[in-house]
């Protein structure tokens, strides 16, 4: 099954934009890999959240 990507846009701090060229510069990987597997990151920590166990389960991750 293909995967349809779809377009956003969204602000990153100028270090955060330096810090993330230079890695993908140094590990030849694009820059876009990079910030989907972090959504990714952010998603599998807050599914608590997601699956509608509430605000607790985001203060538990949150001291992570």
């Amino acid at each position: 099954m293909p995967r349809h990507r779809v377009s956003v846009t969204f602000s990153l701090s100028a270090k955060q934009v330096e810090l993330l060229d230079r890695l993908a510069q140094r590990t030849h990987v694009p820059k876009s890999v990079y910030v989907r597997k972090g959504v990714d990151f952010i998603l599998r920590k807050y599914r608590g959240v997601l699956q509608g166990a509430g605000p607790a389960a985001a203060a538990d991750n949150e001291k992570r």
